[in-house]
């Protein structure tokens, strides 16, 4: 009974408290054990997580703007069976899905995506209010509401969230229908030339002449080194196109 009162109170102050929602969802897992209204239930670890949020809000998400103005970003995303692409002001990032990533539903991959395109495009987005144009219906539901029934999409919606708090982006979607979606045709690439060093090879390398400095064709996927650069923007990346770097 107190758990439900808590979580009605959250509910109330959603609208002043934006990411009220992604921190309700493990305990209204755990209202509905089936314990009776007056019953002691057995919070999860998920639970006890968003209650220590709870108990110590950040300040800055203690009120929320009644108007956001105009987005001074804005960019296109979109996500197949093998990779992912965005397009913003004519640069693209892209990239395809790990071994794990690729057994995940669309749904997911579609949200990871948006994740993957604000961290290849940070140096455009970090502090900015950052329009983006998707044509999925789950996602654009997700990042309406800061939450979802699935556990997995819940908690990839928390990894995009603390980027979003990491780098002050505020997010606003808009969902356009997949004929018009500029990112369609970079999320359906196939690069079958993608290779990468044994790392064995690569250690042995690095004994021997190391340490190395920079990966000079590599992605988010295949780097062995921190600084990297990418054939298009990517999660970590450096720069884009190695031949034009310095």
């Amino acid at each position: 009974r107190e758990l439900a009162k808590l979580c009605g109170f959250a509910q109330s102050i959603k609208l002043a408290l934006l990411p009220a929602q992604l921190f309700l969802r493990n305990l209204y897992d755990d209202i509905a054990q089936p314990v009776g209204w007056s019953g002691r239930v057995r919070l999860s670890r998920g639970s006890l997580r968003d209650l220590d949020w709870w108990a110590d809000i950040p300040v800055q998400h203690c009120s929320a703007a009644i108007h956001v103005g105009p987005a001074a970003v804005e960019f296109s995303v979109d996500a197949s069976r093998h990779s992912w692409g965005a397009v913003l002001n004519g640069h693209t990032a892209r990239g395809f899905w790990s071994e794990e990533e690729l057994g995940q539903h669309i749904n997911w991959k579609e949200l990871r995506a948006v994740r993957y395109a604000l961290d290849s495009f940070l140096p455009w987005v970090s502090q900015r209010v950052v329009l983006i144009r998707e044509d999925n219906t789950t996602t654009q539901a997700i990042l309406g509401h800061y939450s979802s029934r699935s556990a997995t999409l819940h908690a990839e919606l928390k990894l995009l969230w603390e980027l979003l708090q990491l780098h002050s982006i505020t997010l606003q979607v808009e969902r356009v229908a997949s004929a018009d979606n500029i990112a369609d045709a970079a999320s359906r690439l196939i690069d079958r030339d993608d290779y990468s060093l044994d790392p064995g090879v690569f250690a042995m390398l690095e004994e021997r002449y190391g340490p190395h400095d920079v990966d000079l064709f590599a992605s988010h996927l295949n780097a062995h080194l921190p600084c990297f650069f990418s054939r298009f923007y990517c999660p970590g990346s450096s720069g884009v196109d190695a031949l034009l770097q310095p």
